[in-house]
């Protein structure tokens, strides 16, 4: 939170600040519990291909305007200025801050 507040009364006014994260949901079912005699297989059907989802997203703190990105995969050299840019983020901004 320091750095957070910070931030906020060094930055520029027309500066974004965007929080960011990013979730991967699973897309195949998961056995947590079953109704299966014990010591018997039972085969859970799923599809095929990925197991998973990659979604990052960011909004801006003031605007809430979202950003949302399906990358492959997720990593720290994901470009989020260049979404920001394509995706309205005002023109006067000069820098935008991620969190």
């Amino acid at each position: 939170m320091q750095y957070y507040e910070a931030l906020k009364t060094s930055k520029a006014s027309e500066d974004p600040i965007y929080f960011m994260d990013a979730t991967y949901p699973h897309h195949n079912p998961v056995a947590g519990y079953g109704r299966i005699k014990r010591g018997q297989d039972h085969e859970i059907r799923s599809h095929t291909g990925r197991q998973r989802l990659n979604i990052n997203g960011a909004i801006n703190t003031v605007s809430l305007q979202a950003i949302v990105r399906y990358d492959d995969p997720i990593n720290a050299q994901i470009d989020y200025p260049t979404v920001s840019a394509n995706r309205g983020t005002p023109s006067s901004s000069k820098y935008s801050h991620y969190l």
